[in-house]
């Protein structure tokens, strides 16, 4: 007879297996077809095969219309970690050539799901049984699973999602490392320290967006330990930097930031530039766009009001070709990408519960409030750096992850006790149930909309969703 641990373990087996399956069929276009080509899928094969030669640059062919020619050489300015995961392939099949995109996005999405299946769980656990909600853990489970961009960005395997699915995999994890240790009245130690910076190094060389937030939380954490460790003065604070807690990820951190600076400096001649857009050959061949990048530069913090509405609602793109609001998003911003939908709608759980996480730490801090708060503020780097960009694009939302799901676990126990303790408990769990049905129903027929729209999908695959998204036509003929 099998024990409830055995139980657990296959139940679990048994989930792993299931999500991977569905993304692979979503990614395969309702195939089982995970090693089938997609759009420029050989990019970081080439950077591979270059990285092992002692370069930096990477075939023209393999980047195609994305490239960055500087100094003769072609660049991509897309984080080396990808590339680095074809080792794993290496004794298998020719890296350069071979079609591993698919699976490396599947897994990816994998862990991130997992990673807040596992982190839900124990927020659960965490509240009071008096407080604990049944039926709020069931919705979360499934909306988890089902709804929000970890399902309409499996609309393709294009080179710009891999590194958008790993790095919201490891702030995924880095959550999970947090919340583990503060949800049992925990300190964190120099190991849970080292695991983050581990995870924010691996970002940094992954997505520079999220790299960056998750190295500005690690940095916070860690000062604030050891100024505390130092009860607060100068002489102390010295002698808290030397604690373990704080040297231990300080060094992990270091070598990836030495690596990614590396990486920069060979590719633009500055170790702190991810990508440097004079050299980019697509908006050469199209001269107005240069003015935009030259001129309002790629990050603005103008932007922020028009990005938060693009992202909340998708309206900006609906205005993009009506004057006067045409002329102010050419000048302003490089582009708004399609499909337009609402944020709100495809995740409205985690929407709300982060508003209420938000609240608690304000006026109801948890055990550990000041780690969450300063991890949020990591996170909230690369909010803010998205809302600044020059492009808008749906990937982007998965930028936000980090930020949202973190304010979000803190926000269940407040909505678990709130649901338990009402006297229209009823009605609230039957409002939950219809937005988490909401968000999966929406959450998948945008990944319908996003696989007429994209041209990272073969035309074909394009012509066969196209009936279901027959207001999608024009972008077949761009």
């Amino acid at each position: 007879m099998k024990t409830p641990s055995a139980r657990r373990t296959m139940v679990a087996i048994g989930v792993c297996i299931a999500i991977a399956l569905y993304e692979t069929l979503l990614l395969g276009n309702f195939r089982l077809a995970l090693l089938a080509p997609e759009s420029m899928d050989h990019v970081f094969g080439s950077m591979l095969d270059h990285l092992l030669q002692g370069r930096f640059d990477i075939d023209r062919a393999a980047i195609g219309s994305e490239s960055f020619t500087r100094d003769g050489k072609t660049y991509a300015y897309f984080g080396i970690f990808p590339a680095l995961l074809r080792l794993l392939v290496m004794p298998f099949a020719d890296v350069t050539q071979a079609s591993v995109s698919r699976l490396s996005c599947m897994v990816a999405m994998l862990l991130y799901v997992l990673t807040q299946l596992r982190t839900l769980m124990l927020v659960h656990v965490a509240v009071p049984p008096e407080q604990r909600s049944q039926t709020l853990l069931i919705v979360m489970l499934i909306a988890t699973a089902l709804s929000g961009p970890q399902i309409y960005l499996l609309g393709s395997a294009w080179v710009f999602h891999e590194p958008v699915f790993w790095a919201a995999a490891m702030g995924g994890a880095f959550n999970l490392v947090v919340l583990r240790r503060l949800l049992l009245g925990a300190r964190l130690n120099a190991a849970d320290l080292a695991v983050m910076a581990l995870l924010a190094g691996l970002a940094l060389n992954t997505r520079a967006s999220v790299g960056a937030a998750l190295s500005v939380a690690t940095g916070l954490v860690v000062l604030w330990m050891a100024l505390e460790r130092g009860a607060w003065s100068l002489r102390g604070t010295a002698r808290g930097l030397l604690d373990a807690r704080v040297v231990a990820p300080a060094l992990v951190l270091g070598v990836f930031v030495l690596a990614v600076c590396i990486v920069n400096a060979e590719r633009w001649g500055n170790p702190f530039k991810f990508a440097d857009f004079q050299y980019y050959d697509f908006a050469k061949r199209q001269p107005w766009r240069m003015p935009v990048i030259l001129g309002q530069g790629e990050l603005s913090p103008s932007r922020i009001p028009v990005s938060v509405l693009y992202y909340a609602t998708g309206i900006p793109y609906l205005l993009k070709g009506i004057s006067p609001f045409a002329e102010y998003f050419r000048a302003h911003f490089d582009g708004l990408e399609a499909p337009p939908m609402s944020g709100l709608i495809v995740n409205p759980l985690t929407v709300i519960l982060a508003g209420l996480g938000l609240y608690r730490l304000v006026r109801q801090p948890p055990t550990g409030a000041v780690i969450l708060r300063l991890v949020l503020i990591g996170h909230a780097t690369a909010v803010i750096l998205v809302f600044s960009a020059m492009y808008l694009a749906m990937r982007y939302r998965m930028d936000f992850a980090p930020f949202m799901t973190l304010a979000g676990f803190v926000g269940y126990p407040v909505a678990s006790a709130a649901l338990t303790a009402s006297r229209y408990r009823c009605a609230w769990r039957r409002a939950a149930i219809a937005l988490c049905v909401l968000g999966i129903v929406s959450s998948h027929y945008v990944l319908v909309i996003h696989k007429v729209w994209s041209p990272g999908v073969q035309r074909d695959i394009r012509l066969q969703f196209l009936p279901y998204a027959p207001f999608a036509h024009a972008a077949l003929d761009q």
